[in-house]
């Protein structure tokens, strides 16, 4: 290599070359910690997203029976037309209708007499019309089985899902149609989470 070269080199030149060595190390340095950060998250996501361990001699067998169809529901994850009778639409309500009527406590829709009430808010009415409704704030503690509605300004929007573990003011639930498809949650059971209730098993 000539060195004279080298050194006639004008000082912008050099500039370039320095800094694309630069940008080159700090793209590999992102890849790197791209993939570091979405192992990390996969990691995260796998343990969150395991079925919530149940002690079920505590239960009753009709909790067991519905925690059941849960666990096997939440492993095989099919499309949520499975639920709505092959409507293409928001399912959690149906998830939740379709879970119970499997359990063999069918709901009455009050509109069609059908066992899937497709509407969050008609199943509050539902369970006030039957005497099982527990508003938010009375002091009721929520139990395995039981169905949590939310309002439309919290995290989850308008919804609806299970109660499979409550203790120490953590609420471990699992619906249908959250992010598409049926998931684990757990969250502090406190005002942010916009409960309006529970309709009780």
């Amino acid at each position: 290599m000539d060195i004279n070269k080298l050194q006639k080199k004008p000082w912008w030149l050099w500039l370039i070359i320095v800094l694309s060595i630069g940008a080159v190390c700090a793209s590999a340095y992102a890849v790197v910690n791209a993939k570091q950060i979405k192992n990390e998250v996969a990691i995260r996501a796998s343990y969150e997203e395991q079925f919530p361990n149940v002690d079920e001699s505590t239960l009753t067998p009709t909790q067991v029976k519905i925690v059941a169809i849960l666990r096997t529901e939440f492993a095989a994850q099919p499309a949520g037309t499975k639920y709505s009778q092959g409507v293409s639409e928001p399912w959690c309500a149906d998830f939740v209708s379709w879970v119970m009527n499997e359990a063999g406590l069918p709901f009455t829709n009050p509109h069609s007499g059908s066992w899937r009430i497709p509407g969050t808010m008609t199943l509050r009415d539902y369970f006030i019309a039957k005497g099982k409704w527990r508003p938010y704030g009375d002091g009721y503690v929520p139990k395995t089985g039981d169905i949590a509605i939310y309002d439309g300004n919290g995290p989850h929007g308008q919804h609806t899902n299970f109660v499979v573990r409550y203790a120490s003011g953590d609420l471990i639930t699992v619906g249908g149609n959250e992010a598409g498809a049926i998931h684990r949650q757990d969250h502090a059971f406190n005002d942010d989470l916009k409960v309006v209730g529970f309709g009780e098993l």
